[in-house]
């Protein structure tokens, strides 16, 4: 494992502090980031995805060393010598294992991708309504792609207080 650049750093840590707190105040689940992983017994792989939330009913699926299949949102932050991996590799894998949401965040390019898995269809992109995008997996939260490009994030409890939650 290589070490990621300032801004990779900045944009994990603040969605493990807006997704875990969102996650913890509405008690849906546990939010997680590397090097905690992810282990897919039919694909005979191990992941270290930079997030993922854990909704409480797959919670039963968390091990002392990994979780057990598919985790309901993942996030990978995009590094130069992540590009295809991230893109196709892991976008395959996790379309495959039946990951409900897959966000790819690139800061190389300032540009996000948000995958929700539809039955039959594998992942579609999910829209960008008034500069936001609308978790499935998180009811209630919602991203500005702007918010990843700033020197600093904006706060998170003025963002949850925004989401309706303290």
């Amino acid at each position: 494992m290589s070490a990621v650049e300032l801004a990779h750093a900045r944009i994990v840590q603040f969605l493990l502090r807006l997704l875990g707190d969102y996650a913890a105040e509405r008690d849906l689940g546990e939010v997680l980031g590397e090097p905690y992983q992810i282990r897919f017994a039919k694909l005979r792989r191990r992941r270290m995805p930079d997030l993922m939330f854990i909704s409480n009913t797959r919670s039963r699926f968390l091990e002392r060393m990994q979780f057990e299949g598919a985790p309901d949102l993942i996030v990978e932050v995009v590094s130069p010598d992540s590009q295809t991996r991230d893109r196709r590799e892991k976008f395959l894998e996790y379309q495959q294992i039946g990951v409900r949401e897959y966000w790819i965040i690139d800061p190389l390019v300032k540009g996000v991708e948000f995958y929700s898995l539809k039955r039959g269809k594998g992942y579609l992109a999910m829209p960008i309504t008034d500069d936001q995008i609308h978790s499935i997996v998180l009811p209630g939260l919602f991203i500005r792609p702007e918010w990843f490009w700033q020197m600093r994030p904006p706060k998170v409890l003025g963002l949850l207080k925004q989401m309706g939650v303290r």
